[in-house]
């Protein structure tokens, strides 16, 4: 889509208001956004229960950005608590790096090389099929 003289983006829909659909809307001005569920920020919330806070998607930001950590923690920087974790996947009796996807080299060779066989696999059967017109077939595709 071109981009127009004055950013009046009237035609785009944003889906979902995670920190990324709020942060487009703010820089498209006319833009609409649809979001699912009854409060804003996607994974990004909060929920209280018993007298405590829960973070429902505390894991999706890994950054050490001191800069992007005090923009998004602006008004709440002292009430937060950074607790280190040490996540992994436990898989035919060993604890295997999390995300698995990035620490194949943690798997069994066999499992490696099961591994390469499907991706290769999978890229051959793709070969040479039309690009997705659309979201939906691009996630199928995938």
């Amino acid at each position: 889509m071109p981009v127009m003289a004055d950013r009046s983006f009237s035609s785009v829909v944003i889906v979902g208001s995670n920190l990324s659909g709020i942060a487009c809307a703010r820089q498209l001005s006319g833009s609409r956004v649809f979001e699912a569920k009854s409060y804003i920020g996607g994974h990004s919330a909060s929920h209280a229960f018993a007298g405590f806070h829960f973070d429902e998607g505390a894991h999706i930001s890994h950054t050490k950005d001191e800069d992007f950590l005090d923009r998004i923690g602006a008004k709440t920087r002292a009430d937060v608590v950074d607790v280190p974790s040490r996540t992994a996947n436990w898989d035919a009796g060993s604890w295997l790096p999390y995300p698995v996807q990035n620490h194949l080299h943690a798997l069994p060779a066999q499992a490696r090389i099961e591994a390469l066989k499907d991706f290769v696999n999978a890229q051959i059967a793709q070969a040479g099929a039309p690009a997705p017109v659309n979201y939906e077939s691009w996630c199928l595709g995938h």
